[in-house]
């Protein structure tokens, strides 16, 4: 187990929308898919209720209490990204997951609070078990969450816009993901999801993959509101 780190959102728009049918765009996708929501919509759930995340899309949420899942995230981020990237070199495989990479984006939006109006002080680093990856069921398992979330990012950068005036540039950068390739990313990754989960026991360590990374997410919320300290 590796020691670290782990986003979502409001009830009635969920940002983790890992099933939004905005972006349901080819019929073969749906099958591993359908099997791995019906697998975590439970922690999904879970997780959009959870009391850090689920006003981040209405005006009144503070930027202290954003600031607060920025820290969480990005050592969360961080070490799931080393297992992604270590998993991948040592299993070459056709998916890229170098475009994908979000951890730098946290650094890049702490790093315009820290300078311009920082309101959240950290009492020391998280500490969450998160598995090491030895499949590529339980990659695409995590893959699956973290891809996902980056559909309900679109809606999240757009509140922040509005309500805070955060920008990509000012703040955003994680939420705002990939933008206007949102779309295009996530059915290239369905694509290699489809291909990656062929085998039953790729898709079960894959489900439960999912779950520990939900689970995580979670995790590093709980001990974000716990541990820091709003001034």
């Amino acid at each position: 187990m590796v020691k670290g780190l782990f986003i979502p959102l409001q009830i009635d728009q969920p940002l983790f929308m890992t099933d939004n049918s905005k972006y349901n765009t080819v019929g073969q996708f749906d099958s591993k898919r359908r099997l791995l929501r019906q697998q975590t919509q439970a922690h999904h759930q879970r997780l959009n209720q959870h009391a850090l995340l689920k006003g981040l899309l209405s005006r009144d949420f503070s930027l202290a209490q954003y600031q607060q899942i920025l820290w969480a995230y990005a050592e969360l981020y961080q070490i799931i990204e080393e297992q992604i990237e270590l998993y991948l070199a040592q299993h070459p495989t056709a998916f890229d997951y170098t475009q994908r990479r979000k951890s730098h984006w946290l650094t890049e939006d702490l790093a315009y609070f820290s300078e311009t109006y920082p309101g959240v002080k950290q009492n020391g680093k998280f500490g969450c078990s998160f598995p090491y990856i030895n499949s590529v069921g339980q990659l695409f398992g995590i893959l699956y969450v973290i891809e996902g979330s980056t559909l309900g990012g679109q809606q999240i950068a757009k509140a922040l816009v509005s309500y805070h005036q955060l920008t990509p540039e000012r703040g955003a950068r994680f939420f705002y993901g990939y933008g206007n390739q949102s779309s295009l990313l996530w059915e290239t990754f369905l694509h290699d999801l489809e291909t990656a989960l062929q085998e039953e026991y790729e898709y079960v360590r894959a489900a439960k993959a999912a779950q520990q990374t939900f689970e995580a997410f979670l995790a590093v919320l709980d001990q974000s509101v716990s541990r820091s300290v709003v001034e």
